[in-house]
C-alpha cells in the first residue's frame, strides 16, 4: 500500500512494480503534495498522491487509464516545442541577416554623402573678385 510513511521514506527500498509500471519516490519528497514517480519503458511520470492508501492506488489506476492521452499530449507539446525552437532559431538567423544589411546600407549611405560633398566642393563656383 503507498501510505503516508511509504511516501516520505528515502530512498525506495526496494522497486515495486505495479501494472508494468515500476513505482519509484523522487530523491526530495514535497512535504505538502506527496508524489510519486512512474517509470514506464525508460519514460518517467509524475503522480501526484494523497493522504488515503486506496485513493493512491485508484490515484495510480486512474492515470494510467489515460496514459494513451498523456503520451499523445506530451507528444504534442514536444513538437510544438520543436516547432517554436525551429522559429525562434529562423528569426534569430533573420536577425543577424537585417543586421548585416543594415551596416551595408549605413556603409553605401557613408560613401554617398561623401560623393555629396565632394561634388559641392567642386561644384561652387570660386569667388572671383576684379580689382580695378
Amino acid at each position: 500500500m503507498i501510505t503516508k510513511d511509504f511516501l516520505y521514506q528515502n530512498p525506495t527500498p526496494h522497486p515495486i512494480r505495479f501494472l508494468c509500471t515500476e513505482i519509484v519516490l523522487p530523491e526530495f519528497q514535497h512535504p505538502e503534495k506527496p508524489y510519486i514517480i512512474l517509470k514506464f519503458m525508460g519514460e518517467m511520470f509524475t503522480v501526484e498522491m494523497g493522504m488515503s492508501p486506496s485513493g493512491n492506488i485508484r490515484r495510480i489506476v486512474n492515470y494510467l487509464e489515460k496514459f494513451d492521452t498523456v503520451v499523445e499530449n506530451t507528444e504534442k507539446y514536444e513538437n510544438e516545442l520543436s516547432k517554436r525552437i525551429k522559429e525562434t532559431e529562423k528569426l534569430l538567423n533573420e536577425g543577424s541577416d537585417l543586421s548585416r544589411r543594415v551596416v551595408e546600407l549605413e556603409n553605401k549611405k557613408e560613401e554617398l554623402m561623401n560623393l555629396i560633398r565632394f561634388s559641392d566642393a567642386f561644384a561652387q563656383e570660386p569667388e572671383v573678385t576684379w580689382n580695378d
